[in-house]
């Protein structure tokens, strides 16, 4: 038997993400001051504002069945979570092989 999500129940299920909204604002702790990313729907990199640096996340990295989920995803959590935060979340979420995902979405 395989338990394995068909591709078919993962666009379903896909269809339903909010689409990324076209800026993102967050509080970056370090400047004490909110920084935004002003092209999120658009762009597969965001370059966001931590530690007194910038850092990119780069959405091409992700597969593309996966791609808008995990844009959505890093929008609500950059509301919220600190920058830095958000960054090692997003590069440990890079290391999970996206069948893995795919199972955890369904």
């Amino acid at each position: 038997m395989n338990t394995w999500p068909q591709k078919d129940s993962i666009e379903a299920l896909l269809t339903n993400v909010p689409p990324v909204p076209a800026v993102v604002r967050y509080y970056d702790d370090f400047s004490d001051s909110y920084s935004q990313v002003t092209d999120a729907s658009t762009s597969e990199q965001w370059t966001i504002s931590l530690d007194g640096r910038r850092a990119t996340l780069d959405f091409g990295e992700f597969d593309v069945q996966i791609r808008g989920v995990v844009e959505s995803w890093c929008a609500m959590i950059l509301g919220v979570l600190s920058p830095r935060t958000v960054r090692y979340y997003y590069y440990g979420l890079r290391r999970v092989p996206v069948d893995h995902v795919s199972v955890a979405l369904t």
